[in-house]
């Protein structure tokens, strides 16, 4: 996006920019953020931009970003490594947090590493796989670019924190929820909450944050930590985490065993798998993760998958797997489709939800299923041997059509 005062930034006119940051103190005395300290200064002033409000939220607007954060916004105007300075000339009534300049050095060292030539240069094959869409048609790549996005927003969320007291004893802590993540994306608009939460939960697989445990938080973190259940009771609502340096994840985890779909949760017995059956290791890292498929659900599916394993037949509607679920496990539809999906989604089970239309033209046999509209989901297997049986009868269907012809 271009700003018309990025000269003088570019510059250091200290000058200028001094008229660019021009407020009263007043305004800005009890805000802890930086997206809150610009929202109360003249923000069109600051970038040479138009702005739109958004009920409390400002936001920029351009072609390809129709709904860009101020902190993103400021990113780009200025890099992250110069916010503190800037700070400390413009807004001295401001004290910075403990530590600010060594969060926004290790902040910056991340961001770095995430901009897209070192992404694309980088000799790790298994973050560019889960990271990189192929091309422009590969069918992840909505996924990959927002996965991308909430990478970014975490180490800006953390230099976005400009006032305030250190979550956690070591290492960078955040707060994480939706709202702050929002605040700090691209395109939060692309974004929706179920897509936050399972991006949080591949984070927190490859090791890009991790929960603060009660010892590691600082008082600040623990007063935050705690909320109120609907009995009245005080406990800890996992929304802490330790944010580590980007270089220091561990892609494997993800790779080997999902698939990138933000639109399906994670649940534990994914991550089991993920995790290599060690259940300590799940209860370790994930004590807050409840949802998404049981084992006994994942079994159901699996054997009814490989009733067809290896044939183009159709395994079964996408309705009747999801009402099998509800009974199995006493799931509203809602939860059933969420769970039916996440089976699909996990690597190992091989069969894929299609239309009945699709279906018919891979060369899936539609025996006990032509009552179906063209639209129906149906499931069906796409092991090695069921594609190969698809490929040939559908090679034996362009035949005939060719004789047909020339009768």
């Amino acid at each position: 996006m271009k700003f018309s005062t990025q000269p003088i930034f570019d510059n250091h006119d200290t000058a200028n920019l001094a008229i660019l940051f021009a407020h009263s103190p007043r305004r800005t005395q009890r805000k802890t953020t930086l997206s809150q300290i610009l929202s109360a200064v003249n923000t069109e002033r600051v970038f040479g931009h138009k702005i739109h409000k958004d009920g409390k939220d400002v936001y920029f607007a351009s072609p390809k970003s129709p709904h860009m954060s101020i902190v993103t916004a400021f990113s780009q105007l200025v890099s992250p490594s110069e916010w503190p300075e800037i700070g400390r000339q413009f807004f001295s009534e401001l004290p910075q947090r403990r530590g600010y300049v060594q969060t926004v050095k290790f902040a910056q060292n991340s961001l770095d590493k995430l901009s897209r030539d070192q992404l694309r240069c980088s000799e790790d094959k298994v973050m560019k796989k889960v990271l990189l869409p192929a091309n422009k048609y590969d069918p992840a790549r909505t996924d990959k670019l927002i996965l991308q996005d909430v990478i970014r927003s975490i180490y800006l969320s953390i230099c976005n924190q400009y006032v305030g007291s250190q979550l956690v004893n070591d290492g960078e802590g955040l707060y994480l929820i939706h709202n702050n993540l929002k605040a700090c994306m691209m395109h939060p608009e692309a974004a929706s909450d179920e897509k936050l939460s399972n991006s949080l939960i591949l984070l927190r697989l490859v090791g890009l944050i991790t929960l603060a445990k009660d010892n590691e938080l600082t008082a600040e973190g623990k007063r935050l930590s705690q909320t109120m259940n609907n009995k009245g009771k005080s406990v800890n609502n996992h929304r802490i985490y330790i944010v580590h340096d980007f270089s220091q994840a561990h892609w494997e985890d993800v790779a080997d065993n999902f698939f990138v779909d933000l639109n399906v949760r994670i649940g534990k017995s994914g991550l089991l798998r993920a995790l290599n059956g060690d259940v300590n290791a799940v209860e370790h890292m994930f004590p807050d993760i409840t949802s998404g498929p049981t084992l006994s659900e994942i079994e159901t599916i699996q054997s009814m998958i490989d009733k067809n394993a290896g044939s183009n037949q159709i395994i079964c509607t996408y309705q009747l797997a999801v009402s099998t679920i509800q009974q199995l496990g006493g799931r509203s539809k809602p939860s059933a489709v969420k769970t039916v999906d996440s089976i699909l989604n996990l690597r190992m089970v091989e069969a894929k939800k299609m239309t009945e239309k699709q279906a018919a033209e891979m060369g899936y046999v539609l025996d006990g299923f032509k009552n179906l509209s063209p639209q129906a989901k149906v499931i069906v297997p796409i092991d090695t041997d069921a594609l190969l049986s698809c490929l040939t009868k559908v090679s034996k269907d362009k035949q005939r059509a060719v004789k047909a012809l020339n009768m």
